[in-house]
């Protein structure tokens, strides 16, 4: 036996080309899948005509896929809070020092401006919105 034997550690050879394979296989079904899925389900349970028919969690699911509640103002709200904290809690890597200030007033003065232009363009779509409703 060699000492670079492609056995020498008892290793199991993988054939790499069957394993591309199978993901490129199931990469194709998921893809065809999907796509007749979800035709499927806006014409039939996502329909227009079951505008207000659902009650609970398939409303909620209806609105989400209707665009009538947006999920990013959630989001932005989390990212935000959790922002802040890491913000904060990183200044204390420089606390006794000039730089801790800077961080941790500066950071969340920066961080505090731009979240406000997220939420003022959302505010911006939300009102457009709801000129529109109240136009039909």
């Amino acid at each position: 036996m060699g000492y670079y034997d492609s056995n020498y550690f008892n290793t199991p050879k993988v054939n790499v080309t069957n394993s591309i394979n199978g993901t490129l296989i199931w990469t194709i079904i998921a893809i065809v899948l999907a796509v007749v899925g979800g035709i499927a389900l806006y014409f039939t349970i996502f329909s227009k005509k079951n505008d207000g028919k659902y009650n609970g969690f398939m409303k909620t699911l209806y609105d989400l896929v209707h665009f009538k509640y947006f999920v990013i103002d959630d989001i932005f709200r989390i990212l935000y809070i959790i922002s802040v904290l890491a913000i904060t809690l990183l200044s204390f890597n420089y606390i006794g020092k000039w730089q801790f200030l800077i961080v941790l007033l500066g950071g969340n003065l920066v961080l505090r401006i731009s979240y406000e232009f997220m939420m003022l363009f959302m505010e911006l779509c939300h009102n457009v919105r709801n000129i529109s409703n109240k136009k039909k």
